[in-house]
């Protein structure tokens, strides 16, 4: 039961900041558009101590990239809130403060 309410409150936490997830499993996955943002953001977190797995080809379609957040029952709520707001100022940092907005999907 708290995994799957750390899943939703770390979801919910991404939606409100304005930061796109996929899934409802206890992975959450970002997707951030391109394999260049999902190395940099995924550097810029590790650095700070997060873990994130900084998914690109040949894991997901050529060009798109996902951060995944394996969360536990282990994780607080006070972590999740610091890794949603961390991961929010490095979003608005990486693309000018214009969040998830900035990135731009295309299909091939």
């Amino acid at each position: 039961a708290r995994l799957r309410d750390n899943a939703v409150f770390f979801r919910a936490r991404l939606c409100e900041l304005g930061i796109p997830t996929r899934g409802t499993a206890h992975i959450v996955a970002v997707p951030t558009g391109g394999e260049a943002r999902t190395t940099h953001l995924g550097e810029q977190l590790a650095e700070r101590g997060v873990l994130a797995l900084a998914a690109r080809y040949p894991t997901v379609p050529y060009g798109d990239g996902l951060l995944r957040f394996g969360l536990t029952a282990l994780h607080t709520q006070g972590m999740l809130e610091r890794t949603a707001r961390l991961l929010a100022d490095l979003w608005g940092q990486a693309y000018g403060g214009d969040g998830c907005f900035s990135i731009r999907f295309t299909k091939k």
